[in-house]
């Protein structure tokens, strides 16, 4: 299998490079044609930053029909991607565009006084650590095969879906699959674990992206949209 991991964003983002990177980490892109025959092109498997809550679930004014709570899209252009929704559909852009957010968000006072400067703080440990794990595999270029285990391993389709995005059995294998708008069902295409995304440096001090969960990805090849979901 072909696949670029931890790739540049600038290989990943169409435009707004920089705006994409400050809050959305790509982990590794892969070849379509290597998990189905009938597809082309390139997609990303890219971690949001939203260390506080699941994606989407306090920004209910940004949602569209494929982004939504634990659910986010992005459209495909050229093999590079955009986000679907609105920035501030991410709950540490929202923020910082609605100072009155304390009035619509859920919590005890304490934990909205402070969550302004939590995520920023936390935010600046991410991209940290974001980057010494960079610099850690493309020194280990022998170890990167576990990221691909779940394509090797696990090429069943995810079916822990329930009510979250409107969705049709498959005949063929009687799963749930994520639709698109006008009916179509999604391509499933795999998993990623970002705990993979671990290592223990010369101190002994564990590095992570602090993400305890798996990417689940489906792609449209018509409209070509990405769609993620989050298992935990």
């Amino acid at each position: 299998m072909k696949y670029q991991l931890l790739p540049n964003p600038e290989e990943v983002f169409s435009e707004n490079v920089e705006k994409h990177f400050q809050v959305l980490f790509p982990l590794l892109t892969i070849e379509l044609n290597d998990i189905d025959s009938t597809l082309s092109g390139s997609v990303h498997f890219i971690l949001p930053f939203e260390p506080n809550d699941t994606v989407g679930l306090e920004t209910k004014k940004y949602h569209t029909y494929y982004s939504r709570c634990n659910w986010l899209a992005y459209k495909v252009q050229n093999d590079k991607c955009v986000l679907e929704p609105s920035f501030s559909f991410l709950q540490f852009n929202y923020i910082k565009s609605h100072p009155d957010f304390k009035n619509h968000f859920g919590g005890v006072d304490s934990y909205l006084d402070n969550l302004s400067n939590d995520l920023n703080n936390e935010l600046i440990k991410i991209k940290s650590n974001y980057s010494k794990i960079r610099n850690h595999y493309s020194s280990q270029t022998e170890i990167c095969n576990k990221f691909l285990k779940y394509f090797e391993q696990y090429t069943e389709p995810f079916n822990d879906i329930d009510s979250t995005f409107p969705t049709q059995a498959s005949p063929i294998d009687n799963l749930d699959y994520p639709i698109t708008q006008d009916g179509r069902p999604f391509k499933y295409i795999g998993q990623l674990d970002v705990t993979d995304f671990t290592f223990y440096d010369e101190n002994k001090k564990r590095i992570s992206l602090n993400a305890d969960f798996n990417i689940v990805l489906y792609y449209d090849p018509v409209e070509q949209v990405v769609l993620n979901t989050f298992s935990y």
